[in-house]
């Protein structure tokens, strides 16, 4: 099925505003250590992924989920598939051949330098996979499933690398808004926790 939107998950810590979260959200991050730099970070279609990164918050309060849909896919640098890919080895070259590609240059640099080299850079976000960006705990514990494409004899050494491959059915994929309205982005509605959302609160008022 050909895909015409993205399902987008943003989590943020409960500290009780939910209302106002509604009204000012998204939010974006601007950590130093921000993956694709500054932005408005959400997670790919698997409410799950979002559940996970609530649970760094340890308040007692918990977390939020906030979703979101994004439209206009013609304004994605969609890392996560082969021509959005191959446009980056495209930009890593250029940076090589200028000399400033280093052993510890980032994935944050490279669209950075992509942005400042490219003046009429045409995308508004973008989608990409972190590669292990999950540890294998909180797939236990999240219920995320993966599935191996075989497995060893009995008498097999099971570390034996053609054994490690699985399939992942809800990798950590991120989407990155540049600007708070980008890709046709609509919507911040709470979808977590369950008594607050919307129609709860109003059957609420009416108990």
């Amino acid at each position: 099925m050909f895909e015409t939107s993205y399902l987008l998950y943003q989590t943020l810590e409960n500290r009780g505003d939910y209302e106002q979260n509604e009204k000012d959200g998204p939010y974006s991050c601007s950590w130093d250590n921000t993956w694709l730099g500054e932005g408005y970070y959400y997670w790919y279609h698997h409410i799950n992924l979002a559940h996970w990164w609530g649970n760094r918050y340890k308040n007692k309060n918990g977390h939020l989920i906030f979703k979101s849909i994004c439209t206009d896919l013609t304004k994605c640098w969609d890392l996560h598939t082969g021509v959005g890919q191959d446009l980056f080895l495209h930009w890593l070259k250029k940076m090589d051949e200028n000399k400033i590609l280093k052993e510890q240059t980032s994935v944050a640099q490279v669209i950075e330098f992509v942005k400042n080299e490219y003046p009429e850079f045409p995308y508004e976000g973008i989608r990409i996979l972190g590669i292990d960006s999950i540890s294998k705990l909180a797939i236990q514990n999240m219920g995320f499933v993966r599935m191996n494409f075989e497995f060893p004899e009995e008498n097999d050494n099971p570390n034996k690398q053609k054994f490690k491959a699985f399939f992942e059915l809800m990798p950590a994929v991120q989407v990155c808004l540049f600007t708070k309205e980008g890709m046709g982005r609509s919507g911040y509605e709470l979808v977590y926790p369950e008594e607050l959302k919307l129609e709860n609160r109003n059957q609420n008022f009416y108990i």
